[in-house]
């Protein structure tokens, strides 16, 4: 059974890679709601709070870092908490969590000014987890300021995908971050008997990083904005410059198609038709034409 048992001055149960047997021991032992157990067997679920009689139901997601596909994900944990228990269940593995859940187990850690409840173990769970975001901003962050450096440089190569991956990790960061907010605005303002006193500070406390989080978000979010719009006007630019040099090379070969049209029509009696020498001089009258659109051009500052 993926079921881990810590008993103190409360129970922590965590339960990791959650399977049915772990649902039947929750329904056994516990007086959880059964559309809360189902909620733990769905494949996702909304960030939510459901507030019970006897105990919290939280479902809250923490996002991270796929090194493999460098895209921002999310994992989701269900929080059961009451004045006697605290039951984290996950569908995989966490290392942040297990590895906190060791240490508290074998005396390595203690609460923050000796409060021991769960809802205090609750708060530090929680900014544990989020912590491990904090480098996702960072990473972000990077990524932005290679593309505006890379934006003004010849090296455009890759750089729409560069835009497109950073935008996408910006959105679904942001859709991690910004349902949680009401969540914790609900926590501080709860009012269970078995919810300890002066706890809200502390919920305060994820609030604010929140709120923090989302507020780099968006700003992140105009400056992926505004990288994108100078990326497409820097395309826009160069396709112009190519189209104005293309129009120019058309207008200077006007003349010569002119009379490879009507030299090719075979028309009997065309002057200079049969002299070979004559088209040497149409090159040189061509070459001479063609200079003379280029550097008017280059005067009006077209080329």
């Amino acid at each position: 059974m993926s079921i881990n048992r810590c008993k103190k001055e409360f129970d922590w149960i965590n339960i990791h890679d959650l399977r049915k047997k772990d649902i039947e021991y929750l329904r056994q032992h516990f007086n959880f709601h059964p559309l809360d157990l189902e909620d733990c067997q769905s494949i996702s679920q909304r960030p939510k709070i459901d507030v019970y009689k006897g105990y919290l139901f939280v479902v809250l997601h923490f996002p991270y870092y796929d090194q493999n596909s460098k895209i921002v994900n999310f994992r989701e944990i269900h929080f059961f908490i009451s004045k006697d228990y605290i039951v984290s269940v996950k569908k995989t593995h966490i290392k942040v969590l297990h590895d906190y859940f060791l240490d508290f187990s074998r005396d390595k850690l203690q609460l923050k000014k000796s409060k021991n409840s769960p809802f205090h173990l609750f708060y530090e769970l929680l900014e544990k987890l989020y912590a491990t975001s904090l480098p996702i901003l960072d990473i972000i962050s990077k990524n932005l300021n290679h593309i505006e450096e890379q934006i003004f440089t010849d090296e455009q190569k890759g750089l729409a995908n560069k835009i497109a991956f950073t935008r996408r990790n910006i959105l679904n960061f942001r859709k991690v971050i910004e349902p949680q907010i009401k969540i914790f605005d609900k926590l501080m303002n709860l009012h269970k008997k078995y919810i300890p006193k002066g706890i809200s500070v502390y919920f305060d406390d994820i609030q604010d990083y929140l709120e923090r989080s989302k507020a780099n978000l968006d700003n992140y979010k105009d400056i992926i904005e505004g990288l994108g719009q100078s990326h497409e006007s820097m395309i826009s630019q160069r396709t112009n410059e190519v189209m104005k040099i293309l129009t120019i090379i058309s207008v200077a070969l006007l003349p010569l198609n002119l009379i490879a049209g009507i030299y090719g029509m075979n028309i009997i009696g065309l002057p200079f038709a049969k002299n070979p020498i004559i088209i040497w001089l149409f090159f040189i009258v061509l070459i001479f034409f063609i200079s003379l659109i280029i550097l008017i051009s280059h005067k009006r500052n077209v080329l």
